[in-house]
């Protein structure tokens, strides 16, 4: 069934209790449960590893989100990466990654919230939240007015973005000035319904009536229809999708909702593992004939 998240790990669930709607309070992120999509992730799925072979110019920098600065190389190799949309203007003055201005940008608190764009300053508080150190934004960890810089990071998309722990993908808005939904500002609130004593049909009925699949959250956004993002979603392993409603974690096993989880969270009874066992979905990972093909139709 389209869009659904729930798989028939488990014989049955009792039907003697009746559903009942109820607002869902969460309207901002719930980073425990996130942390927990990603390490069950990193922990069961054996195919989910990255495709990259952690191997980057050496140009290649990320930045440090405790730090607050552009560090070269990556001191514990392992980061993430950032998908989103630049829109008409990049960073300005002494945050724009260009060669007079890099040394700044290196230097511990250079990266101050209040100056960065809102979507870059974000993505570096999603990382601090889930534990994460370092991440790579494309706007500063690539030196724009340096041809030659410019050619191998482009070059090395494919390393950047298949070598990557996930990448954060932010599918809302126009540019990289504008918050997203559920970090800094509130996300739209949501009804869910009480699914314990549901049976697994009610169940399935009730998901697919108000769960849309991953292509449906996106598609109308101006992320899902940019050719560069396609890119950089194809060759990612594991996605943290931020929409105009919905945080979800696709990887090539499951994709995974934080709301659903909510909805699990705030009940009592005796069928929680029951309804966490529904919360995967097996997603079918992009070909290595598709990405051929768009390489392909860019070069």
């Amino acid at each position: 069934m389209a869009g659904t998240i729930y798989e028939d790990a488990s014989p049955s669930i009792a039907t003697s209790a009746a559903s009942s709607p109820g607002p869902m309070a969460m309207q901002r992120v719930d980073w425990p449960v996130i942390r927990r999509f990603i390490r069950e992730c990193k922990h069961s799925h054996k195919n989910c590893a990255p495709n990259g072979a952690g191997v980057f110019p050496a140009s290649f920098r990320v930045i440090d989100v405790h730090e607050r600065r552009v560090v070269r190389g990556c001191p514990s190799g392992r980061f993430v990466a950032l998908s989103y949309v630049w829109g008409t203007r990049g960073p300005s003055g002494k945050l724009a990654a260009k060669k007079s201005s890099i040394d700044y940008l290196e230097t511990i608190g250079s990266l101050c919230d209040a100056d960065l764009p809102a979507t870059v300053a974000e993505a570096m508080q999603a990382c601090r939240m889930l534990g994460e150190r370092y991440l790579w934004v494309d706007s500063l960890c690539i030196v724009q007015d340096d041809f030659d810089v410019k050619q191998e990071q482009i070059d090395a998309m494919a390393e950047v973005y298949g070598s990557a722990a996930f990448t954060i993908i932010v599918a809302t808005g126009g540019s990289m000035h504008e918050s997203v939904p559920g970090i800094s500002v509130d996300r739209p609130g949501r009804v869910h319904t009480n699914m314990l004593g549901m049976s697994f049909l009610e169940i399935e009925t009730w998901n697919s009536s108000v769960n849309s699949s991953p292509e449906k959250l996106i598609e109308n956004s101006t992320w899902y229809k940019r050719g560069w993002t396609y890119q950089e979603r194809v060759l990612s392993t594991k996605k943290l999708y931020f929409s105009d409603n919905d945080v979800f974690f696709q990887c090539s096993s499951s994709v995974k909702y934080d709301h659903l989880m909510e909805a699990i969270h705030d009940q009592k009874g005796t069928t929680h593992e029951d309804l966490e066992e529904y919360a995967d979905t097996p997603q079918r990972p992009p070909t290595d004939s598709s990405i051929s093909r768009y390489i392909r139709v860019r070069t």
